[in-house]
């Protein structure tokens, strides 16, 4: 058996990248932000930040897995920072 996990995600957001944002900022997972819209389902998590990094919810840059507190740390239940910095190519995905 492999670390694969079947997760049927309730919740689709995507942030699509319109500009380059540096390593650090925050993006909400509710609304358009300075460099990104957002489309899909509003993302509020309905946790705590603590709680996020446990759950099931999944970030992904660019269709590459990332890993919650190393690439991507959730701030609330709406607002997460990305340690990379992001260009206008990339896309952000969000599964809850």
């Amino acid at each position: 058996m492999g670390l694969e996990r079947n997760i049927t995600a309730q919740k689709t957001t995507v942030l699509t990248i319109t500009a380059n944002i540096a390593e650090g900022e925050t993006y909400s997972v509710i609304a358009n932000g300075t460099g990104y819209t957002k489309t899909g389902d509003d993302g509020d998590l309905k946790g705590s930040a603590d709680s996020l990094l446990k759950s099931r919810t999944q970030g992904y840059l660019n269709g590459m897995l990332m890993q919650k507190g190393i690439d991507y740390i959730w701030v609330s239940s709406t607002t997460f920072t990305l340690e990379h910095e992001v260009d206008g190519t990339d896309v952000i995905i969000i599964l809850d």
